[in-house]
């Protein structure tokens, strides 16, 4: 399968949503089903099936954590925490189940989601600040704290009515640019904006609204703060007022 027939995923969730995150990615049919685990990336792959760890994780026991999750056409990397939102990510996954990946996550009750092409990810959000002068210079990805904004914008973006709302975020004007709109139901709403993965780069409609939202991240409001003379202190205040 070639790289423009996978997409990137990020869901977000209310702290402490454990079992409803973990037990709707173990729900998941087909390709999209999570068969092996593992705790670190240098970690092995172990069989879910011959362990009873994933599906009886307990924040309250062991503290902030997560696994990632090997599907046949997926992996899913989970971080769980008790006081800010929990998060999965996904990576790899077939661009062909990516609308069925988000929708049916959208039973653990998320409160934003996306599904994209890399590049579109990065173009949102992926920042390297810091000095000209290596190796001081940093990556970061910003603008993703729903708490203070919707990250953004991307090909398949699944956004809650309780976000929008806090965020003055008009659903009507989403529906209005969107190719397609699906309501889910239980305050969730899913909308297509192009109709490929890769269509992202030609978009300017989708760009445009995002950038008239205040509510919604942009980018041009950190690099209106950076500028290569920034000392590595002075980048890292940017870094983190922004992420």
């Amino acid at each position: 399968m070639s790289k423009k027939d996978r997409v990137t995923s990020r869901l977000v969730f209310t702290p402490g949503a454990v079992r409803e995150v973990l037990d709707t990615l173990l729900s998941l049919p087909g390709d999209l089903h999570p068969t092996d685990y593992r705790v670190g990336e240098g970690e092995r792959w172990t069989s879910i099936e011959t362990t009873r760890k994933v599906q009886e994780y307990d924040i309250s026991r062991y503290g902030s954590g997560g696994f990632f999750l090997r599907a046949s056409c997926a992996v899913y990397d989970t971080h769980f925490y008790d006081t800010v939102p929990s998060e999965c990510h996904g990576y790899r996954i077939a661009t062909s189940l990516a609308q069925d990946f988000l929708t049916r996550m959208s039973k653990a009750a998320p409160v934003f989601g996306y599904c994209c092409a890399k590049e579109e990810e990065s173009d949102r959000n992926f920042f390297e600040l810091g000095p000209m002068q290596r190796p001081s210079s940093h990556t970061a990805y910003l603008g993703r704290d729903t708490r203070k904004y919707v990250p953004g914008l991307y090909w398949l973006t699944l956004i809650s009515e309780s976000l929008a709302a806090k965020h003055d975020v008009p659903l009507h004007l989403l529906e209005e640019i969107s190719l397609e709109h699906v309501d889910l139901g239980g305050g969730l709403h899913l909308f297509r904006f192009y109709e490929r993965p890769e269509d992202w780069s030609s978009d300017t409609k989708v760009k445009a609204l995002a950038a008239s939202l205040p509510g919604i991240f942009n980018r041009a409001n950190v690099w209106a703060e950076y500028s290569p003379e920034l000392n590595f202190k002075d980048s890292v205040r940017v870094t983190k007022k922004w992420d």
